[in-house]
């Protein structure tokens, strides 16, 4: 694992690239993950992300996927995401009449398990007013600006998934499709799929087995700098690596999808901060 100094120049890099070659949609991005607004999500809003989530899951192609959910269909065959209406439909019934459409989401599972979520986050709604009220009941800070903060952040997470898996909520046990929710919800946190995973390996904030937790804590404790968010940086490493619906924000690309790289005009790889660079 690369030194905290050699992995914090890296990070530091990274943002500064995306800074200057970010598009005005690049600025307008940053800028909201860095102040996000503070009023709710609406269940109906959560109901999206959840249904997305599960649908970029399994290594679906996400090119395909986002052009699916681009083109309204997939709203359309989940009763636009009104969860009283979408946990009353047969899951079977979606899949009969809707699959050609919904084909690049891999398996037809998971339509079960995005009527299954609905009916769950239903039932919270009800209990809680709605999804939203129902997480920030666990007092996760929103802003992580000290160690306490970062402590918090995860001991207040663990409670929430330990309660969502005897809520019994399909697919969200996992730290890493979990940590999409407070991440929608505008908290300082950052998703470890596999885009930001292959970046954090490339930069030493990881070496062999994959610690999720650990990635995505190193990279929190980065952003307690001034002016900096979790959100923020993970939506930089997302831009830079090239993931298909962020790496538009920037004007150039940056990281290949595949070892090795030999993108001259990368920062990075000219300052050894990134095993995949050759020249």
């Amino acid at each position: 694992m690369a030194s905290a100094e050699k992995r914090w120049i890296a990070l530091n890099k990274l943002v500064m690239r995306c800074d200057c070659y970010g598009t005005p949609q690049w600025t307008e991005e940053s800028n909201r993950r860095k102040n996000p607004l503070n009023g709710w999500l609406s269940d109906i809003q959560m109901m999206e992300i959840i249904a997305m989530g599960i649908a970029c899951s399994q290594n679906a192609r996400s090119k395909q996927v986002s052009e699916l959910i681009r083109s309204g269909v997939f709203a359309s065959a989940f009763a636009d995401f009104d969860i009283a209406q979408l946990s009353k439909l047969d899951p079977e019934m979606i899949v009969q009449c809707n699959w050609r459409e919904l084909g690049s989401i891999r398996f037809k599972g998971k339509v079960q398990r995005i009527v299954e979520c609905a009916r769950v986050v239903k039932k919270i709604a009800l209990e809680f007013g709605s999804f939203a009220q129902y997480v920030d009941s666990f007092g996760i800070p929103r802003s992580i600006r000290t160690e306490a903060d970062l402590d918090m952040f995860w001991d207040k997470f663990h409670s929430l998934r330990r309660d969502l898996r005897e809520r019994e909520l399909p697919f969200f046990h996992s730290t890493t499709s979990l940590l999409q929710v407070p991440l929608s919800l505008g908290y300082d946190s950052v998703k470890p799929d596999l885009i930001v995973m292959r970046f954090a390996r490339r930069i030493g904030l990881v070496t062999g087995d994959a610690n999720l937790r650990s990635v995505v804590r190193q990279i929190q404790t980065y952003a307690l700098e001034p002016g900096l968010r979790g959100a923020l940086v993970d939506l930089a490493i997302l831009a830079f690596s090239g993931q298909t619906d962020a790496r538009n924000l920037l004007r150039q690309r940056f990281c290949p999808s595949s070892d090795p790289c030999r993108h001259k005009a990368c920062e990075l790889g000219q300052n050894s901060l990134c095993i995949a660079f050759k020249q």
